[in-house]
């Protein structure tokens, strides 16, 4: 049973209108320091979702949580120009889910968004 991350930057809307210049040079390290840490955990990028990502793992070899945590850490210790703060909302979630072009489709899926949707962004370690 796989298992699913998935990812989104809070209040990014507000961002990319308060700081348009530089939000894609932050995009850019943002999906950076991700995908590292998705590699590093061993699971594997599905796709971009606007400022967010789909990421799977599987359930013996890898490790979301600490793939989270990473994500995390690495994201309060870096320089984000003029932004304060890049606040990324968070979610994991296990269960089936039909996998066709390339993709993932289901409840699993629908309400790993759901659980993402409620998360906060901010972070104390």
């Amino acid at each position: 049973m796989p298992i699913f991350l998935y990812t989104d930057i809070e209040s990014s809307t507000q961002l990319w209108e308060k700081h348009g210049e530089v939000m894609s040079s932050v995009l850019d390290r943002h999906d950076e320091i991700l995908l590292r840490c998705i590699e590093g955990c061993k699971g594997r990028h599905v796709k971009n979702c606007g400022d967010g990502m789909l990421a799977v793992f599987d359930v013996y070899e890898s490790r979301p949580l600490e793939c989270a945590i990473a994500m995390q850490r690495h994201l309060a210790a870096e320089q984000w120009a003029t932004i304060d703060e890049l606040r990324v909302r968070i979610a994991i979630h296990a269960g089936p889910a039909d996998y066709r072009a390339d993709d993932y489709f289901g409840s699993t899926v629908n309400r790993l968004a759901r659980l993402m949707a409620t998360a906060w962004g901010a972070r104390s370690f």
